[in-house]
């Protein structure tokens, strides 16, 4: 019951993809994370993700925020997908009574409730395409696109994580009058240091007094990872390692390319790691590279939590990315032409070799953070469209 003088909270309802803690989680995830935990004390919201670890539906409730996880019985093109999503979305949708529905894509969970979409004000957060990319070529892809515009038609509002991606997105070029900007941010507090000592051994045991290159993301085809294990056969700097946190599709390859260039005193795969780890691998490193080699990777989240602990950037130059929004070429890093090896490697070497330089962008890079990448910043301006 609303009592005189109050005010009603808005009830919103999530539709997101992984769960937060999964082998898949990437970008999406933590954004979605980020911003519902900014406004639980605003909003009513309920978050639906998917997990493989499971085998029957959990609600639970972390960090105010309630999340209902789904069993995944199928993997389309990426996205998992429950049989029995369409039931259960109508009836949570019945029950929870929600003023808004927050549609996180790419994925699939959208499409098994579009008639109820077309009653309840909707919400896209457009994170990246799926026209143009890999996943594109699929069969199936047609039927998806279908769906995805009349998702669109529905939506009343789409919100995109930088200007760049707009502009080149063909997806979204007949609604750009409905589309708002809102980059990406962090929370401020994330870059605390956490003791050596909470460091899996494995990756204290690698790096010793190395200087370090890092890099974190999903070990898929998009982040370009093989072409960064490549460069490191050209790296002059004797002392200089790389590490690459994440699992994927990719690993075997990569696993492969250290085999066939023998790198393995100079590149290692620590698998999905610990946000401790995370956290202490990125106060300790001296480089952060992103390696994406096409428009999947739509932002890059973390360029942002590279640019809060002060660390110089290396992207690849990708029209239309929002990696062009995050990296200011010599200013906050250095971009390099996509699939080149030897270009990363040049980079890499500049910036050894400079350490005032890379210093001077790891600087500038923390200040252009604080500016324009607060989470706090990001879950006020989604607010506003609630």
């Amino acid at each position: 019951m609303v009592t005189q003088g109050s005010e009603k909270r808005p009830r919103t309802l999530h539709l997101g993809k992984y769960n937060y803690h999964s082998v898949e989680a990437g970008g999406v995830e933590s954004v979605l994370k980020t911003y519902t935990e900014h406004l639980k004390n605003d909003i009513d919201q309920i978050v639906l993700v998917f997990d493989r670890s499971i085998q029957k539906k959990i609600t639970l409730t972390e960090n105010g925020v309630t999340i209902i996880r789904f069993p995944v019985h199928l993997i389309a093109g990426y996205a998992p997908v429950n049989f029995f999503m369409f039931f259960y979305l109508r009836k949570i949708i019945n029950s929870f009574s929600p003023d808004i529905i927050h549609v996180h894509m790419p994925g699939l969970m959208p499409f098994f409730c579009l008639c109820n979409l077309k009653k309840i004000k909707t919400i896209v957060h457009w994170q990246a395409d799926v026209d143009g990319t890999r996943v594109s070529k699929n069969i199936a892809f047609p039927f998806y696109k279908i769906l995805e515009q009349r998702l669109l038609n529905i939506a009343d509002v789409i919100i995109v994580t930088s200007f760049q991606y707009l502009d080149a997105s063909r997806a979204l070029k007949p609604f750009k009058k409905k589309c708002t900007v809102i980059p990406i941010g962090i929370n401020q507090n994330q870059t605390d240091v956490p003791s050596e000592e909470s460091l899996s051994p494995d990756i204290r045991s690698f790096i010793k007094n190395k200087t370090l290159i890092f890099s974190i993301g999903r070990l898929a085809y998009y982040k370009g990872y093989h072409f960064l294990v490549q460069a490191m056969g050209y790296i002059e700097h004797d002392n200089a390692v790389l590490v690459i946190g994440g699992e994927g599709p990719e690993r075997k390859l990569l696993e492969k390319t250290i085999q066939q260039y023998n790198l393995k005193d100079r590149v290692f795969l620590p698998g999905k790691i610990s946000e401790s780890d995370k956290k202490w691998l990125l106060s300790k490193a001296f480089i952060f590279c992103l390696p994406s080699i096409d428009r999947a990777e739509s932002f890059g989240v973390s360029l942002v939590e590279a640019m809060a602990y002060g660390l110089p950037l290396i992207t690849t130059d990708i029209n239309g990315s929002g990696m062009n929004h995050v990296n200011i070429h010599n200013k906050t890093g250095l971009k390099v032409t996509p699939c080149d090896s030897r270009a990363l490697a040049n980079s890499l070497n500049r910036l050894l070799n400079t350490p005032e330089f890379s210093k001077k962008l790891g600087k500038n890079g923390r200040q252009r953070f604080l500016e324009h990448f607060q989470s706090r910043d990001m879950a006020a301006q989604i607010k506003k469209h609630y």
